[in-house]
């Protein structure tokens, strides 16, 4: 697999969300195609998240982030175009 780091390159923080999110949709996808039921993959996804948010910034400090989600849901910060 390609890696910009060994190529020397240094992403900016946009582009290192833009592989990310294309990184981990591939391995939805993929568990999606092996059958696995996309709630399923919703779910672990939300929990692989946020335990390792708690694991870096705290209960206290991801429980507060959490607070925000209803309304950035609702205004569409979530929502792909598609």
């Amino acid at each position: 697999m390609f890696s910009f780091a060994k190529a020397g390159r240094q992403l900016s923080e946009n582009e290192q969300r833009q592989v990310a999110l294309r990184l981990l949709l591939d391995a939805w996808n993929s568990a999606i195609d092996q059958g696995i039921d996309k709630d399923v993959v919703a779910s672990t996804a939300m929990f692989a998240a946020l335990s390792d948010m708690i694991g870096a910034y705290g209960e206290d400090s991801v429980a507060d982030l959490t607070t925000e989600l209803p309304e950035r849901i609702r205004k569409g910060d979530f929502t792909v175009a598609g």
